[in-house]
């Protein structure tokens, strides 16, 4: 039976060499929107996070989709705390990192992995004070599933790849 845990960058780094082989397999053969992006972009992005070396090394927390051993899906580098800049300008919105449910998740609990993902994460996002995520999408696929879960493309001339989701709904 999966379970979906909310991590730290230490609980994370524990489970390293999993989440990296999923991480691999989800985004091997992806068609990712940006150009620049490879499979290693979401392996090298979620390191950084793990590693303290994105908002300043403040709170980032993950969340992790598990059978036992077997890493089922995530979404990393959540924000856990506003930054002291982001509270002094009132910035009240965040990007988050890559999301994915592998494709060993059986079919029928992948829309449950990905809902419970998406779910805790707002949760958190929503706890530390903001109220919107601003964020690029990494693949085709991805925005094809995200925009069901209320992410609106926002593109513009200069950010081509804008998406926006407001956390003061549902």
């Amino acid at each position: 039976m999966s379970e979906v845990l909310f991590l730290t960058n230490e609980e994370m780094g524990a489970r390293w060499e999993a989440i990296e082989a999923a991480l691999r397999a989800a985004f091997r053969g992806a068609r990712f929107i940006d150009s620049g992006y490879t499979v290693d972009t979401p392996v090298k992005h979620t390191r950084k996070g793990i590693d303290g070396e994105l908002r300043g090394g403040l709170g980032l927390g993950h969340v992790l989709a598990v059978d036992g051993d077997r890493v089922l899906g995530g979404l990393f580098c959540v924000p856990t705390e506003r930054t002291p800049d982001e509270i002094t300008r009132d910035v009240r919105w965040c990007d988050v990192g890559w999301v994915f449910v592998s494709h060993d998740a059986e079919r029928d609990d992948r829309a449950w992995i990905m809902d419970t993902l998406l779910k805790r994460a707002f949760a958190a996002l929503r706890e530390a004070g903001f109220e919107q995520i601003v964020t690029n999408m990494g693949t085709r696929a991805g925005a094809q599933s995200l925009g069901s879960y209320g992410f609106v493309d926002k593109s513009t001339d200069e950010q081509p790849n804008r998406w926006v989701r407001d956390l003061t709904g549902s």
